[in-house]
């Protein structure tokens, strides 16, 4: 069952019942052993995977509730949805560059993350998650000494920046 189903379903309850359903506290994604089940009789469990971005690095919580068992005849009936697709926004062909670690927080004040962090002068870019394609999904948390037409994107060592070299890809925002 999707965590959208789940969400809208335990909302559906929430809003609905009166009987209080007990949580169990959100901790990071695959932390957790086992959760026990409830003592009382006549609950369900219900667990959803809820993803938090804090500025720095996006993170997975667990999240585990407990509803009425009459809860699930409403969960059968909210039908499975899919994601949304991202919109996506041509931003343009830029040339790729990499930088390697400093020691020295982003412009954002994010420490940078291999895989996930690039750095842009353009106006455009800051602040925001960008697909390039071949590439994947980037968030531009720096800026630098580069031109306006240039991402360069965080890499962990010296020898993948220089490999990776000057590249150019097409570049899209999406919100």
């Amino acid at each position: 069952m999707k965590t959208r189903t789940i969400i809208a379903a335990a909302a559906l309850a929430l809003t609905f019942f009166t009987t209080t359903a007990s949580t169990q506290d959100a901790e990071p994604h695959g932390t957790s052993d086992t959760i026990p089940e409830p003592e009382t009789s006549g609950l369900i469990r219900v667990d959803a995977i809820e993803e938090h971005d804090n500025g720095s690095e996006p993170k997975e919580y667990k999240k585990t509730y407990y509803l009425p068992s009459c809860v699930q005849s409403a969960m059968d009936a909210v039908p499975e949805l899919d994601e949304p697709e991202p919109v996506q926004t041509y931003a343009g062909t830029y040339e790729l560059t990499a930088y390697i670690e400093t020691g020295n927080p982003c412009a954002d004040g994010a420490y940078p993350t291999v895989g996930y962090t690039a750095a842009s002068n353009d106006p455009a870019l800051w602040h925001k998650k960008i697909m390039i394609k071949g590439y994947g999904e980037y968030y531009v948390h720096d800026t630098g000494g580069m031109a306006v037409n240039v991402i360069d994107l965080f890499f962990g060592s010296y020898d993948e920046a220089i490999q990776f070299g000057r590249q150019e890809a097409e570049v899209y925002i999406l919100e």
